[in-house]
């Protein structure tokens, strides 16, 4: 399968953040109506880390907005964004800078 990830921008500090993304294979989208989809933010020391014990963020959604069209949408809340601030990544590889004091 392959993610096509959201291009996310900085996120600031202990705000809400939506985004939404789509799953597609071999061109179409992928239906995802019985998959759990992942969410994951790690310090770059940990980018290839297998287990999430290390995430500083991160959230499973097992129920979606269009699961036949692969689509599914997350919202992190304030005490989810509220982390240290600096260069960490979401998995798997797009970078995502937690700006705040």
């Amino acid at each position: 399968m392959t993610d096509f990830l959201p291009s996310l921008p900085a996120i600031d500090r202990g705000t809400t953040y939506r985004f939404g993304f789509f799953y597609i294979k071999d061109g179409e989208p992928y239906d995802i109506s019985d998959c759990e989809v992942f969410f994951t933010v790690k310090k770059p020391e940990y980018d290839n880390v297998r287990d999430d014990a290390s995430a500083v963020m991160k959230q499973t959604k097992t129920v979606h907005e269009e699961p036949e069209n692969g689509y599914t949408l997350f919202e992190l809340e304030p005490i989810e964004t509220w982390i240290a601030p600096g260069q960490n990544t979401f998995m798997p590889g797009t970078r995502v800078r937690i700006y705040g004091m």
